[in-house]
């Protein structure tokens, strides 16, 4: 308990509170407000169990009131204080979210500065307004508490009935605020504010209806009391009138009830899609936010003292220890030689003093300040998109920075009402047949039915990140810069342990970490670069590439898998310049079984072999096949083994080193054993197989996939691996092994894969 000798202002004695606060959530009680018994327990609970820093739940709003001069409070009326969900544009307005109902992360609280003590009214606003900036709240739709209203003569928030005086208070807190108001803002704002407008002049319609019907009602009740006072002489003669003026009179009581039920079911839907807008619009800012603070993180990274020490250490180890480490290893040498002809995984960086792919002065195309006039088609091969599509089409037509964009779909044979979907958004819909479809076909059809400019191609699973996207996709072609542009990738929110890794590890291996252009000079000549340098420089990609049509139509695409990365080195060879823009981004990502890696592998192996001209090993691929499923058998024994592990140690690290040193051993001893485990991401598409330990064969395989295993512990290594992600990570070490053995077949055998191709 603290006194306080003289008044200093809610603002200051809120201040001093906080400085002496020890725990690790803070709140806030008026003394004549209360909470109930389960508040605390309810915000608690779900700040322990997530991600969010600040949650809040709902008040009540009672208004009290003396009685007489007993000084008796009664309760004349009680409703529920705004329960809405949290929403950074509405709070720059309205100062909506009772502060009693709210609880913070005290580390949020002490890092805001506080509260602002040179306000007099509206210090509570003002910190939420700071803090939401950073940091989204999470609503709990529950009532904790009573928000107790007073006679305006005993509240200290009521005291000043001056309009002057409150409208100063509010305006102060706009003016500091001020540049935070974007015209989006502004707009969400104003058109939250319409449509409610709109529902409400929508309620009044009908209550209006409703009153007439009273009314109507009402006036019969008269004329038949009137009828009656004059009846009552002849009572028998009017009985049957009157028992059919009362039918009558039920009959238009129960339309005017089934008025009233239509209007509350109206209502209720006008709330429910009210809470879906928010929630999809709340997952949004929360995506955008994380993002950002990723991308500031590794900014304040790079500009540290330590980064740069780091930077000088691996500069001493690449150019004087390693070489040495390297006459001393020959048949590490050796062995490094095999690996690195195809297996993009395999290398860990980029030499670029000896690369076609040159670091740029790229403020240009960070100085984006006129808008997009010409058309853009975005064109997108679908089939069977699902619900989330709708969503997609959203943000692909709403975009910002661009004045004209027009939407081509090439449909081969959905059946779930994609097409119905893409005619709220388009009349540019081509239907092809599901056995005409190749990914060629399908995109240069769309690109030749489309008007735009600029072609932008994409696919039914992507979803832009931010309203800007397109903008600066575009742009640097706009201005005649670059000829084709392509954008990273970032896996979905809700994406499995292996497919973030994979895109976590693809972006190691492309070098993508800074916006680059790609060229050639003259004397340059692609075909002399290794493998990875030609693959990361050709790296264009139909999740997300952006041309000048007038390009493409010179060029199209041409192969029917990976027509993407051909089209960028004929574009390459041709002197066209290509921009890849890590600044920007696009979320997509795949959850997968098993053997659709296992497939997908083989392939991407078979044709990249051939796009870039490398020679293929001619191991007999049922050798290869039966050493597979002799290295499946031990895999599943581990996998076995290391769910006990994990219940014991959930260091990853320790997991991967442990499962490796479990694996090696098994394999050394020639493991001969079959068990059965009910794990459900297990395949049993090798059981057709005899497993042999050809012990080459099975040596090359294991190095390959423990060395993607340690990389996968690089990725992992920050995890925890509790209950919540067992299986996943589980799942995840089982992928990677479906996924090095297709790129062994692929690379180590002369298979087609023309019994396989189809199915991917």
């Amino acid at each position: 308990y603290i006194r306080l000798k003289d008044n200093v202002g809610r603002a200051r004695a809120g201040n001093i509170g906080i400085e002496n606060a020890k725990g690790d959530y803070i709140g806030f009680l008026d003394d004549d407000d209360e909470l109930y018994p389960e508040h605390l327990e309810t915000l608690t609970s779900f700040l322990f169990s997530s991600d969010y820093k600040i949650a809040y739940t709902d008040s009540l709003m009672v208004y009290k009131d003396y009685i007489g001069e007993t000084n008796v409070k009664g309760n004349y009326k009680t409703e529920l204080a705004f329960s809405e969900d949290f929403n950074y544009d509405k709070l720059l307005f309205e100062n909506y979210i009772p502060f009693m109902c709210l609880l913070f992360n005290r580390d949020v609280l002490i890092a805001s500065g506080g509260f602002d003590s040179s306000l007099e009214l509206y210090e509570d606003w003002d910190l939420l307004i700071r803090i939401g900036k950073v940091t989204p709240f999470y609503h709990i739709k529950k009532i904790t508490s009573n928000y107790n209203q007073w006679s305006s003569d005993y509240q200290i928030s009521q005291l000043s009935k001056d309009v002057i005086f409150l409208k100063d208070a509010y305006l102060r807190i706009i003016n500091k605020h001020f540049d935070k108001f974007t015209p989006n803002c502004i707009h969400n704002y104003m058109s939250s504010y319409v449509s409610t407008r709109q529902m409400l002049k929508r309620i009044e319609n009908e209550l209006e209806n409703v009153k007439g019907l009273l009314k109507e009602k009402d006036s019969i009740i008269n004329r038949l009391e009137n009828e009656l006072e004059v009846r009552e002489l002849k009572p028998r003669k009017f009985d049957s009138e009157i028992s059919e003026l009362n039918l009558k009179l039920k009959e238009k009581t129960s339309e005017i009830g089934i008025l009233i039920e239509n209007l509350k079911k109206k209502g209720n839907e006008i709330n429910n899609l009210i809470s879906i807008l928010k929630e999809k619009e709340s997952r949004l800012f929360i995506l955008q936010n994380t993002l950002k603070q990723k991308e500031n993180l590794i900014e304040a990274m790079k500009n540290t003292k330590g980064w740069r020490l780091l930077q000088k250490y691996r500069y001493i180890r690449d150019n004087f220890i390693f070489p040495v480490i390297r006459l001393l290893k020959n048949l590490q040498t050796v062995k490094e030689k095999f690996f690195s002809k195809v297996n993009e995984t395999q290398p860990n960086k980029i030499d670029e003093n000896n690369l076609i792919i040159k670091k740029n002065n790229l403020s240009f195309f960070q100085k984006i300040d006129e808008d997009i006039k010409s058309k853009v088609s975005i064109i997108i091969p679908t089939k069977n998109a699902g619900d989330e599509f709708d969503y997609t089409l959203q943000k692909m037509m709403h975009q910002e920075g661009v004045q004209d964009i027009e939407l081509i779909i090439v449909d081969s044979g959905s059946e779930d009402g994609t097409i119905e979907k893409c005619r709220n958004y388009t009349d540019k819909i081509f239907e092809i047949k599901p056995e005409e479809f190749n990914h060629s076909m399908a995109r240069n059809l769309g690109a030749e039915k489309a008007t735009g400019e600029f072609l932008v191609f994409t696919v039914q699973d992507a979803i832009p990140i931010g309203n800007l996207w397109l903008q600066k996709l575009i742009y640097p072609i706009y201005k005649d810069q670059v000829s084709a542009v392509s954008v990273k990738q970032i896996p979905r929110s809700d994406a499995d342990f292996f497919a973030s890794w994979a895109v976590w590890k693809h972006n190691q291996y492309m070098g993508y970490d800074y916006d680059r252009v790609v060229s050639l000079n003259n004397s340059d000549d692609f075909d002399k670069y290794d493998i990875r340098s030609k693959r990361a420089a050709a790296s264009l990609n139909n999740v997300c590439l952006g041309i000048r049509k007038s390009v493409f139509d010179a060029y199209k695409f041409n192969s029917n898998y990976a027509e993407d990365v051909e089209l960028g080195i004929r574009l390459l060879k041709d002197k066209h310049r290509l921009l890849f823009q890590s600044s920007n981004a696009i979320i997509h990502s795949h959850f997968r079984p098993a053997i659709y890696f296992f497939k997908r592998s083989i392939i991407d192996t078979i044709i990249l072999s051939k796009i870039f001209n490398i020679s293929r090993n001619d191991l007999h691929l049922n050798s290869v096949f039966e050493s597979i499923s002799y290295l499946h058998k031990i895999l599943k024994k581990c996998l076995f083994t290391m769910k006990v592990e994990c219940d014991i140690s959930g260091d990853s690290e320790y997991l991967i080193n442990r499962f490796i040193e479990d694996f090696k051993d098994m394999l050394d001893s020639n493991y001969t054993h079959e068990i059965v485990i009910n794990y459900p991401f297990i395949d049993n598409y090798f059981d057709g197989y005899s497993p042999e330990n050809h012990n080459s064969i099975t040596s090359q395989l294991f190095s390959a996939f423990s060395g993607s295993l340690r990389e996968f512990s690089d990725f992992a290594k920050n995890y925890y691996i509790g209950d919540g992600v067992k299986s996943d990570f589980l799942e995840s070490i089982y992928k990677i092994f479906f996924n090095t053995a297709g790129w062994f077949v692929g690379l180590n055998t002369r298979y087609d894969g023309k019994l396989i191709s189809g199915e991917i």
